[in-house]
């Protein structure tokens, strides 16, 4: 993961966080809640090897101090991450299963479920 926050400059702040992800960066997705006007950061981010890109619309939350103390997501954005986070899983699960043969996308699934269904339960 790499990360870049409050940067001015949008093709330096993914310079930054492609820096950061090193190689990391290779078939990954580039989430932020920048605005990307034009297309030279998309190009600095393809050029690293990002495959998609995802906007978030962030809504800040104050307390009575007007302090910032939250940041508010829309439920779908959320999901979209929870779903490319849980992809990668199953993709690392899918390489690295205990038995050395890798796993088909089913049984990844199934495993993830229940290791997820147990976190839940306990």
């Amino acid at each position: 993961m790499g990360v870049s926050a409050g940067q001015i400059n949008r093709v330096g702040s993914v310079k930054i966080a492609l820096e950061q992800a090193g190689e990391k960066a290779q078939a990954a997705i580039l989430v932020s809640d920048g605005f990307f006007p034009f297309d030279d950061s998309v190009r600095t981010a393809a050029a690293a090897g990002i495959q998609a890109m995802l906007n978030l619309h962030k809504n800040v939350v104050l307390n009575e101090q007007q302090q910032p103390i939250a940041v508010q997501i829309p439920i779908a954005e959320f999901e979209q991450i929870e779903e490319i986070l849980e992809n990668y899983g199953l993709a690392q699960l899918m390489e690295e299963s205990n038995e050395g043969d890798r796993l088909n996308r089913t049984d990844a699934l199934a495993y993830y479920h229940s290791l997820k269904n147990k976190d839940v339960d306990s």
